[in-house]
């Protein structure tokens, strides 16, 4: 299965294959941009390797995130009132 993780040292966002393989990174200054976040949203669910479970885990960590940096990026903006759902 594909993870999404936050990889603190070098301040990305990543998608990595079973493998560990590198599919997608995020720099946080592109999540720290609200405008940039629907754009990257819509390319990742157009990835082939993209389902529903990448998904979730990647508005819960760009929530994580948000709660981790200080920018404009108020956390619980991504999963409003504390409620975190899993992918159905």
């Amino acid at each position: 299965m594909n993870s999404v993780d936050f990889n603190q040292e070098k301040q990305k966002i990543q998608i990595k294959s079973q493998r560990g393989e590198c599919l997608y990174e995020i720099p946080v200054p592109q999540v720290e941009d609200k405008s940039n976040l629907s754009g990257i949203i819509s390319d990742i669910s157009q990835q082939k390797w993209c389902n529903a479970e990448i998904l979730d885990s990647l508005v819960n960590i760009l929530d994580e995130v948000c709660s981790q940096t200080d920018n404009s990026c108020q956390p619980g903006i991504f999963c409003p009132f504390g409620l975190i759902t899993g992918a159905s």
